[in-house]
């Protein structure tokens, strides 16, 4: 999820992105809406699957997407993460007040088909990475992972 103000208007928006490509933007979000995010690799088709739906209102936005071209896809790792904005130039912009992002029921299917909770097991491993400043400042810290499958993001620090 995205939020924006330009004009001192707010905007909001959910996307998804196939790096390097750019972000395919979801729009009709509102603050404390809730979004479902799953992303499926089809081994017949060799395309990412990726569906976005508001929980709240209903909206729904889905695509197959291939590996970028000029890439090279290894189907290797899956994040869940909350990141800083940048402008069209690179630039890290400062990081909102979001308080608190939850993160709910993740779960994790590896290349043989094992479906599983995100915890750490024989199949993959869970690392958890707090956002810091070029300066070193923390800007956002994930909780503890509760279950398996959920986290929170807090908020410290804008930059």
């Amino acid at each position: 999820m995205e939020a924006g103000c330009s004009g001192g208007t707010a905007s909001y928006a959910a996307f998804y992105e196939m790096f390097p490509n750019a972000p395919v933007a979801f729009s009709g979000i509102s603050p404390g809406d809730a979004i479902n995010a799953n992303v499926y690799y089809n081994t017949a088709t060799h395309h990412w699957q990726l569906t976005l739906t508001d929980v709240t209102t209903g909206g729904t936005i889905a695509t197959a997407q291939a590996c970028p071209s000029g890439s090279s896809c290894r189907n290797s790792s899956a994040e869940v993460i909350a990141e800083a904005p940048s402008s069209s130039t690179g630039t890290i912009l400062p990081l909102v007040d979001f308080g608190q992002l939850n993160h709910v029921a993740i779960a994790v299917t590896s290349l043989n088909g094992t479906h599983g909770a995100m915890a750490s097991n024989g199949l993959w491993t869970t690392d958890s990475i707090t956002m810091v400043s070029s300066a070193g400042k923390t800007l956002a810290q994930p909780g503890p992972v509760y279950g398996g499958q959920a986290f929170q993001d807090t908020w410290k620090a804008a930059s």
